[in-house]
């Protein structure tokens, strides 16, 4: 445990050198980090600018009056805790909102390096092998850019943890506060329920789909009956049925070697290892991690096209399949957790060649 605070200590002077850093760099500005997209200028133009972090802005400042404001607002009212905790913790002062952005998501890198960190030390592996995540490119992009990913995965592994201890009503609550602020947090319980239902735990398993997944549903609901469905949240619900397909359409040559590099050849690698070792070795006393790994690649491999069209959400996804990865490694194959430093370890420097980011 105390391995585990020196880790946070040292990934939270590490974010916040780094948002200093931005900060000062474009004049103290919060709303730096929001790539908020200008006034008359459409919602299909241009990559950077108005991307997925505005629209939990605006939600924060203006809850019930947003519509006009959201590119896709059903879709974007679907993502609904993260606006509405900001709201709250601003008091609904527009000018603390970016700020409060900002604070929340390095508390929830805490939350992720403290859940992650205990995950892999109830493994026997230390602690330090969680920031392979935290400074990896995905999660740094989505420090930059104020996305909902720190919070969503932090309240999914805390989810997790909870799970790990026997208490499931907290770990329901986690998981379903990690859907309803975005739903790539339900593949964690998912997950779990398989691993139970495996091991014909109908009670548990049934439980953690229902109470993880029921707030979620019943919101969607809600959302569909005031403000309808859409060409788009169709075609972004519709999985591929050849894995991996959309790739092809990432045209930038550079962009589709860093897809691939830290999304798809990890996914494809890492569900083929994790596959012959539960056909040779069976489950063992961790057969969660290999389900948590294979649902994440799962999830990854028939991404819908649409969602192939913006790599930065294809290397978002990757997250999940990362900290699955560390956290199956340390119960299964700890010597080789090495190569997931030597691997992702680098994949942040690259934030520093993105033109505007630093």
């Amino acid at each position: 445990m105390k391995n585990n605070y020196k880790v946070v200590i040292t990934a939270v002077v590490v974010f916040i050198i780094f948002i200093i850093k931005v900060l000062s760099s474009h004049e103290w500005e919060p709303r730096v980090f929001l790539f908020l997209r200008p006034d008359g200028v459409s919602f299909d133009q241009g990559w950077g600018i108005g991307y997925d972090g505005q629209f939990s802005y605006i939600l924060a400042t203006n809850p019930l009056g947003s519509i006009e404001d959201l590119d896709q607002p059903a879709y974007r009212y679907q993502r609904i805790l993260h606006p509405l905790l900001v709201r709250i913790v601003s008091l609904g002062q527009v000018g603390l909102v970016p700020w409060v952005m900002l604070g929340l998501n390095l508390c929830f890198t805490v939350v992720c390096c403290v859940a992650l960190g205990q995950l892999l030390s109830m493994r026997g592996a230390s602690p330090w092998w969680s920031l392979v995540f935290l400074f990896s490119l995905g999660y740094l992009l989505t420090m930059r850019m104020d996305l909902l990913e720190p919070m969503a995965i932090g309240l999914a592994l805390s989810g997790w943890i909870f799970y790990e201890k026997k208490k499931l009503i907290p770990a329901i609550l986690l998981f379903a506060m990690s859907g309803l602020t975005k739903e790539v947090g339900l593949i964690f319980p998912f997950a779990l329920a398989v691993w139970e239902l495996t091991r014909r735990n109908l009670v548990r398993g049934v439980g953690l789909i229902v109470g993880s997944f029921a707030p979620y549903i019943l919101w969607y609901l809600i959302l569909l009956n005031w403000l309808g469905s859409t060409q788009i949240q169709i075609a972004q619900s519709t999985p591929m049925l050849i894995p991996f397909y959309g790739l092809r359409y990432v045209e930038d040559p550079i962009t589709r070697i860093i897809v691939l590099l830290w999304v798809v050849l990890p996914a494809i690698l890492g569900g083929v290892w994790v596959i012959l070792d539960v056909w040779r070795n069976g489950f063992g006393d961790w057969g969660q991690d290999a389900i948590m790994v294979l649902a994440n690649v799962a999830l990854v491999a028939t991404l819908p096209l649409l969602s192939w069209g913006d790599p930065l959400a294809v290397l978002r996804l990757g997250l999940g399949i990362l900290a699955a990865l560390l956290v199956w490694l340390a119960s299964h194959h700890r010597r080789y957790l090495i190569y997931t430093a030597a691997l992702w370890g680098p994949s942040g420097l690259l934030l520093l060649l993105v033109p505007g980011m630093m």
